[in-house]
């Protein structure tokens, strides 16, 4: 009993244990992590501030040798117009061939040459004083601060500071007073030896950062990778711990019972005995299976290794020689492990890379790191294999390095990816270049990339249109609004892609008609417009024509059917006349003519015959003013008019007689019919 309690209690004291070392073990690596991204900003700060400080001796040398000749004398133009601060009796003076030249001190020269020329390496010079002649020299607040600091200690000084919301690195000196500065700065009192201000520069610190940033995400992976190893391997040996002490708190258990049971029934002995014995084979039993669970772990770590897509080798620092490598190694390599193991590292390593090689050996020795070193292995067949090499040394108690953790990531197919990368990108600049369509790329309103046909369309040439030219110089006025809300509908990230059309104005005035279909997407960061245009004045001109032609065809369609409309109108009014004409004729038969509505009547038939005439006109508005003149059997048409006049009153009866086997002739039956 008393023996279960204390293995109870090293349970408790096992978990414990476990708990404190994960912890310890947290706070190694996590202290490792810290102390490896401090010392990489260190060094990123090193690498600027050496970058600042080289450039700053260069620019500081040139501006010593211009203020010690007392400046120099270039032609007065546009470009070097005089410097209204500098005073000096020979400011601006002209040569016996008339030539007129003006005086540059080393603070005019400085600021001209940023001012033309200041992007090409982005780094900023600058002069400052808290007394400036030049208002442009104006210290700003880190600059004032620094200045007051020199009247106490004049060495020069770094600081990080935004310039415009970018991150700079700015170095700082103390401009020393010395005679040849007199010529121009006696009027402000300065004596030789006095500070009157300072100049330094200051180096753009956003690829120091990009840099930094990388190298701090790949130590935050790797940290973790072997803060999880680390976990793993705690709670594999916690976990076997755990069993053997319940195994064994099991046994005391099973001991407990038979021994009570052996005092109980003792005829039984034998019997406990047998089940005594049982009890220790199944401890022999789990011990044993303990063993190989240990064994199968370290065979999983063996594959893990052997099998890794890296290469893995230790090597000794005294001789470097090879002392272990996995199976990936020699795989990759084609050598057999009795070629590698003992032999010299440099075997393994490519001529055209050799002298590199061994200082980077060199480095390991005396630094015991090795990051990201791209180097050339050597295959027995004697290939390149292209690889990354990392290495980490294993120390001893006293610090000495005992061999090298190393692995070789294969990079090859990365290396081919960036020539496969280089030519894609040759053959799209071939396809723009070629391209038959309009192709542009608009980044703060200004075109960064157009293809030959983009200029062709609005007749400049490209270098034109490259030249800081904006988009609202190639739109229609009137059209302006439109395309400024379309290019902003794709910056403000409101929709992917457009398509629309606008007047464009070609470079000698000429008014164009164009289609685009646009489109956005992330560059360095930025959302910029891109996409590709058609020149379609020829189809829009079309598209005028055949709107004219439909409307005329419209307006001809429409007056036919008013024809149609008024040949119907004539046709039946016609028919109305002759049954008003053949009552009044019988009305006429059966007057005298000097019965009173004798004459009324025959103004009726004056008036049908002007009637009749009316129709025909509108018949032959109908008909277009053309006759409709076909074959006619006049028997049959004569026939109808009868039977016809002979409804209009019963009491007419109209005999007929017709010619038999009468030709056919060809008239207008509309006209025939309406006499």
């Amino acid at each position: 009993m008393k023996n279960s309690t204390k293995l109870k209690k090293r349970l408790v004291l096992l978990y414990r244990n476990t708990a404190a070392v994960i912890v310890v073990w947290i706070l190694i690596v996590a202290g490792s992590l810290s102390w490896n991204i401090y010392n990489e900003r260190q060094s990123i700060q090193k690498l600027a501030k050496k970058e600042a400080h080289s450039s700053f001796k260069k620019d500081e040398a040139f501006r010593l040798w211009i203020a010690s000749r007392g400046g120099v004398y270039v032609p007065l133009d546009e470009k070097t117009p005089s410097n209204p601060y500098l005073k000096h009796p020979e400011r601006d003076i002209t040569t016996k061939s008339g030539k007129k030249l003006t005086l540059m001190n080393a603070a005019y020269v400085f600021g001209k040459v940023m001012e033309e020329h200041g992007p090409l390496t982005g780094v900023k010079w600058r002069l400052t004083s808290l007394k400036p002649t030049n208002p442009a020299n104006e210290s700003d607040e880190w600059e004032r601060k620094t200045l007051l600091a020199f009247e106490q200690d004049p060495k020069e000084m770094f600081g990080f500071t935004d310039i415009k919301g970018e991150p700079y690195l700015r170095l700082l000196s103390p401009l020393v007073t010395k005679k040849f500065c007199l010529t121009c700065h006696a009027f402000q009192g300065y004596k030789v030896g006095e500070i009157r201000g300072a100049v330094g520069v200051s180096v753009p610190m956003a690829p120091y950062l990009s840099v930094e940033r990388k190298a701090i995400n790949t130590l935050i992976w790797t940290h973790g990778i072997l803060l999880l190893l680390g976990l793993v391997a705690i709670g594999f040996v916690s976990n076997n711990s755990k069993k053997r002490i319940l195994g064994r708190i099991r046994i005391e258990e099973e001991l407990k019972k038979h021994k009570d049971h052996l005092e109980e029934l003792v005829k039984e002995r034998t019997v406990e005995i047998e089940r005594t014995n049982e009890s220790l084979r199944h401890e022999i039993i789990e011990r044993k299976q303990a063993e190989e669970a240990l064994r199968e772990s370290e065979e999983e770590f063996r594959v893990l290794y052997n099998n890794s897509p890296d290469m893995y080798v230790s090597v000794s620092p005294d001789d470097a020689s090879i002392l272990l490598c996995n199976e990936t190694l020699l795989n990759k390599t084609r050598y057999s492990r009795e070629e590698i193991i003992g032999s010299p590292i440099f075997k393994m390593y490519h001529d055209d890379c050799m002298a590199e090689a061994k200082k980077t050996f060199q480095q390991f020795v005396e630094t015991g790191v090795i990051r990201d070193k791209e180097l050339i292995l050597k295959r027995k067949d004697g290939s390149k294999i292209d690889v990354s090499l990392n290495t980490n040394a294993v120390k001893d108690e006293t610090g000495e390095i005992q061999y090298s953790m190393s692995s070789w990531r294969d990079i090859t197919e990365a290396k081919l990816a960036e020539e496969a990368l280089r030519a894609s990108e040759d053959k799209f600049r071939s396809f723009a270049e070629q391209s038959i369509v309009g192709i542009y790329l608009i980044s703060e309103g200004a075109f960064k990339y157009v293809n030959p046909k983009f200029a062709e369309i609005f007749g400049y040439s490209t270098d034109e249109c490259l030249d800081n030219m904006h988009f609202p110089q190639l739109v229609h006025p009137e059209d302006l609004a439109t395309v400024e809300k379309q290019v902003g509908r794709r910056l403000s990230g409101e929709t992917k892609t457009v398509r629309y059309s606008f007047r464009g104005i070609k470079k000698n005035g000429e008014t164009i008609h164009v289609e685009i279909f646009g489109a956005s997407m992330l560059l360095k960061g930025r959302t910029v417009a891109t996409g590709t245009m058609l020149d379609i004045t020829d189809r829009k001109q079309a598209e005028e024509k055949r709107k004219q032609l439909q409307a005329q065809l419209q307006q001809a369609q429409k007056m036919e059917a008013m024809g149609t409309l008024a040949g119907g109108i004539a046709h039946d009014f016609n028919n109305l006349l002759m049954a008003i004409q053949g009552r009044t004729s019988i009305m006429l038969m059966k007057k005298d003519s000097s019965h009173p509505d004798f004459g009324h009547l025959r103004g009726i038939e004056d008036n049908i015959e002007s009637a009749a005439d009316l129709t025909r006109q509108l018949l032959g508005f109908a008909r277009g003013g053309k006759y409709e003149v076909k074959p006619t059997d006049l028997n049959e048409l004569i026939k109808k008019q009868n039977r016809m006049f002979s409804r209009t009153k019963k009491e007419v009866t109209i005999r007929g007689k017709y010619e038999k086997d009468l030709w056919s002739v060809e008239v207008d039956r509309g006209q025939i019919e309406s006499r």
